[in-house]
């Protein structure tokens, strides 16, 4: 099942290559080669259910903890409603979720960038997916993470904020909105990590696999190499038979 979900990825790799072409998606720390921006893999996706509009006023911050499940974390996806277009910065913190609360990195959000919103899949709710490229975490698997979105300046015409929902996730905690936190309520974003090509540990896991079931392997072979001969010699044995007549 983990390898299946590791080699998933060629069925979503044509969406995230368009979606690199927008410019809300261009970050310094996004992977800068083909092979960086198309294998990957998803964590989470809590983007479903019924969901939720959470406003963005000013100093408004959300935070959202979660687990990471593989390792290689690079990506966030947040998903925006948008009623009304105007001025506005907010800012993103991913946090290692720990006693110090590492910092690990942080960009800024323009409201006034955002596309006009579209349908979001297939979803009836229209919105904006606005993807944060984050450096590459090797050892992310299995370590407790929150992002945390702070609203610098915005101006009082601006209608916007994120979808939430009450889809249980056990990656997730409960998110916490100045202060208080919200029991069983989850922002409704999209976590992926990059997947990388470990040749070595391709090549040792695959001769691992091969020593487990080769009495296997040696089988199927004989089995074959007998399936193709009997066939051979049937053929050749008909042939002799119209050949006497």
């Amino acid at each position: 099942m983990i390898m299946f979900q590791k080699y998933q990825t060629v069925a979503i790799a044509f969406f995230f290559a368009i979606s690199s072409y927008f410019p809300l998606n261009i970050a310094e720390s996004q992977p800068k080669s083909l092979m960086g921006n198309v294998f990957f893999y998803k964590d989470i996706a809590n983007f479903g259910g019924t969901l939720l509009k959470t406003p963005i006023s000013k100093n408004k911050i959300i935070v959202q903890s979660f687990n990471a499940e593989c390792s290689n974390l690079n990506r966030i996806i947040l998903p925006f409603y948008l009623e009304k277009k105007g001025t506005g910065i907010l800012t993103f913190n991913l946090y290692q979720n720990n006693i110090e609360r590492k910092l690990i990195f942080t960009t800024s959000i323009s409201v006034e960038d955002f596309p006009p919103p579209k349908e979001m899949g297939t979803y009836e709710v229209d919105g904006v997916f606005h993807y944060i490229w984050i450096p590459s975490q090797t050892d992310s698997r299995n370590k407790s993470y929150l992002w945390e979105l702070r609203t610098d300046t915005i101006s009082n015409q601006v209608r916007t904020g994120l979808y939430m929902n009450h889809k249980l996730n056990p990656q997730l905690q409960s998110v916490i909105i100045d202060g208080l936190m919200h029991e069983n309520t989850y922002a409704a974003f999209y976590s992926y990590c990059q997947y990388r090509f470990e040749w070595e540990k391709i090549l040792e896991t695959t001769w691992d696999r091969f020593k487990r079931e080769k009495i296997f392997l040696v089988f199927y072979l004989i089995l074959i190499s007998g399936i193709i001969i009997g066939i051979r010699l049937t053929g050749r044995g008909n042939s002799e038979c119209g050949y006497q007549k």
